[in-house]
């Protein structure tokens, strides 16, 4: 049995034609579209161990659903092929031009050699694509009548809605690293007073009976949140705090820090270009805070406003 992974990749590199070179029991592939620019990665490992790859078709006796999928794969295998994938993301960027190559989603198929192989796989590829929600949203007449009014009303918000912008589209595209400093930016600006190391900021927050007050509304909502609320609890065992008030804003204050230098460690949960997944749960915990912060100040400029 072999086992391929193939990736779409983002490039000025041309190529002469369809590149193939075999490594031990891996075979390298580069495809290029009709302008001959590379387009396509592919790699084909062959495996020792079929079965690790058999999956299962079964019909459902629940009644939720018709049928269900068992899709098995080789962790070892599949974690081995996306780190080969790395290694030429950044290869080829150094030398040539190279954007990026897909290896979060990539395309995945098992090619069977035997009969028995056949029999046992069931399901021989898949493709599996990873997004956010991105629904239209309707402008009418008069929203966009209150949008133009009111601009000059919110224009002390126009930096702190920028970094928002920047940091949800951050978010959207799976850079959480990036999307967390622009929330970051935002509670920095509104609650840090002025403040810039980590200690006098993170004083500046627990003082602030607001930001506290939105830090607690953020628990009450990470208790609905399994996914999030384990990978946040990990990371405050890390540095021995609680899952508190004090503890999240330590955790905030910490992370900004810890992501602001590098160490060459991969197992160090830092700022790497191959290691935002790992900040997702804090990313999305520093989105909810930000929006949380520029609603509390649209509020308070309201409220003055209806004072005059």
């Amino acid at each position: 049995m072999k086992f391929s992974l193939e990736c779409d990749v983002d490039s000025r590199i041309n190529i002469p034609k369809i590149l193939s070179r075999k490594i031990g029991k891996k075979e390298f592939i580069f495809n290029h579209n009709k302008d001959m620019l590379l387009n396509k990665i592919k790699i084909i490992v062959t495996v020792d161990n079929p079965d690790k790859f058999y999956s299962k078709i079964e019909k459902n006796a629940t009644g939720k659903a018709d049928w269900n999928f068992t899709i098995n794969r080789d962790k070892e295998i599949y974690d081995e092929l996306i780190e080969d994938f790395k290694q030429l993301e950044s290869q080829l960027a150094f030398c040539g031009s190279l954007k990026k190559i897909m290896w979060h989603s990539p395309k995945e198929e098992i090619i069977c050699e035997t009969e028995e192989e056949k029999q046992s796989v069931n399901i021989f590829g898949s493709n599996f694509k990873q997004e956010y929600p991105d629904p239209i949203q309707h402008l009418d007449e008069k929203s966009f009548t209150d949008i133009i009014e009111t601009k000059d009303k919110y224009s002390l918000l126009t930096i702190p809605k920028a970094f928002w912008r920047e940091g949800n589209n951050d978010f959207k595209r799976f850079r959480y690293i990036n999307a967390f400093f622009n929330f970051y930016y935002i509670l920095e600006g509104l609650y840090g007073n002025g403040k810039s190391k980590n200690s006098a900021i993170e004083k500046e927050f627990i003082n602030s009976s607001e930001f506290c007050e939105f830090v607690n509304w953020f628990l009450e909502s990470l208790k609905k949140e399994t996914r999030h609320l384990k990978k946040i609890n990990e990371f405050l065992k890390l540095r021995n705090k609680k899952l508190d008030t004090e503890g999240i804003i330590h955790l905030l204050v910490s992370t900004r820090g810890d992501l602001h230098h590098f160490t060459n460690n991969p197992n160090k949960k830092q700022n790497m270009p191959f290691n935002d997944k790992e900040f997702e749960s804090i990313s999305w915990m520093t989105l909810g805070l930000a929006t949380r912060a520029i609603l509390q100040k649209i509020l308070e400029i309201n409220l003055q406003c209806m004072k005059k």
